[in-house]
């Protein structure tokens, strides 16, 4: 698979990268990198249709899903606005931390709208559902519980990137995974999520390590990894 993934990517390079430029025009607010073009990639050579995206941003990585019909049922949790409310924060840490954001200005209005643009600019008929809410916390995943009655095809983990911000995210979330089902770890670049994924992954039956993703104008490193029971 990863020589596939590598092969696919070095054949569609110019593509790739003409349709990731495109999608940063059509939406408003930034994209954090282009090592997301991954979610692309795979939705192209696998049936890619429920997805649950952590850490939704401006939307940037969810739209690649929007660009390809197979994608069926769309999931993303985020703070959105409220990351710049200090009561929706575990600690005034996490609070101080998230405020890097706010020269992104986020909100679910925004991202919504940024999601909408990009359905109706590909033709895509994909159910979208946005859940505001702190991933930490029980009443978030039970939000997302009640919305999705089906099994994921595809995790992708962008949010707190912190220890017990990505430790948090994959053991609440993982268990939605199919078996055979992928996750994405976004950012393997940073040293914090590295370590944290190299020590859960090593000797680890249950997962295999796929591929190590980076695109060639970018410094950021995508980890992806099929769950197997």
């Amino acid at each position: 698979m990863e020589d596939l993934i590598k092969s696919y990517y070095n054949e569609n390079k110019i593509k790739l990268h003409k349709l990731f430029e495109n999608i940063e025009i059509l939406i408003n607010g930034r994209i954090c990198h282009s090592s997301i073009i991954l979610l692309k990639i795979l939705c192209d050579l696998e049936k890619i249709e429920n997805y649950l995206e952590i850490g939704v941003h401006n939307g940037g990585s969810m739209s690649l899903l929007l660009t390809n019909n197979n994608s069926k049922n769309l999931f993303g949790i985020d703070l959105f606005e409220d990351m710049y409310n200090i009561d929706k924060h575990m600690n005034s840490e996490k609070y101080n931390k998230y405020q890097y954001f706010k020269r992104d200005n986020l909100s679910i209005d925004k991202t919504t709208n940024n999601l909408n643009h990009i359905k109706e600019n590909f033709h895509n008929m994909s159910s979208i559902s946005l859940i505001q809410g702190n991933s930490y916390y029980n009443e978030t995943e039970e939000k997302f519980k009640n919305t999705c009655n089906f099994e994921l095809d595809l995790l992708f983990i962008d949010g707190d990137h912190t220890l017990d911000g990505v430790q948090n995210d994959f053991e609440r979330y993982n268990k939605y995974v199919k078996k055979n089902g992928y996750i994405i770890f976004d950012d393997y670049h940073h040293e914090i999520i590295k370590n944290y994924c190299d020590t859960l992954l090593t000797n680890n039956d249950n997962f295999e390590i796929i591929t190590k993703f980076q695109s060639y104008n970018s410094n950021a490193i995508d980890l992806l990894v099929k769950k197997l029971a």
